[in-house]
């Protein structure tokens, strides 16, 4: 367990920087970080190229693609922060899923499937998405039940995986579950 110890009374010299409390708009956006709430339709790129443009920040990127149909948060890198891109894209990743069982499912089975999903897996991106299609391997480092209500049959899963990773029901989970269970589909 690490402790991190704040010192309350620290003073930041005026000659290496200020508080970010006290940088101007235009400092910030030079070097910031946005998380911005992708909605369904615009492609990460256009999504970047709006903020681009409404922002004004010539210097701009985002921190991995969320394919046009995709919602969740975009990391967009503005101006010297903009050098963190390529860190931020190979990154590992987390996603929370909703998912819907068709049948009745324990669980403690749910819970036991999860805990022995993790690793390589065979990974297709989606026809939209901005690489080229085809079968990779990728690593789940870990599938987590957040929270599952039995007579629903919704449970609330949390996916850690290697950069490139599509876990989308249809890709990932639907082809795990299946091997274990009839029938499958997503909450929308």
């Amino acid at each position: 367990m690490s402790v991190i110890i704040f010192d309350n009374e620290a003073v930041t010299n005026s000659k290496f920087g200020c508080s970010p409390s006290e940088r101007s708009l235009d400092d910030l956006l030079g070097s910031g970080i946005l998380l911005v709430k992708k909605p369904r339709g615009p492609t990460s790129h256009q999504l970047t190229a709006w903020i681009r443009n409404i922002l004004g920040i010539k210097k701009i990127g985002h921190g991995g693609t969320l394919d046009p149909m995709a919602t969740g948060l975009l990391t967009i890198l503005c101006g010297k922060a903009a050098r963190l891109t390529d860190i931020i894209l190979k990154g590992d990743k987390r996603y929370i899923s909703v998912i819907r069982f068709k049948r009745t499912v324990d669980s403690e089975e749910l819970e036991n499937l999860l805990s022995d999903l993790n690793g390589e897996i065979y990974n297709v991106p989606p026809k939209e998405s901005a690489v080229k299609v085809q079968v990779r391997t990728r690593t789940i480092k870990s599938l987590n039940l957040l929270d599952f209500e039995p007579k629903s049959g919704i449970a609330i899963i949390e996916i850690s995986c290697v950069a490139g990773t599509y876990p989308k029901p249809d890709l990932v989970v639907e082809k795990i579950f299946s091997r274990h269970f009839h029938t499958f589909d997503q909450v929308p």
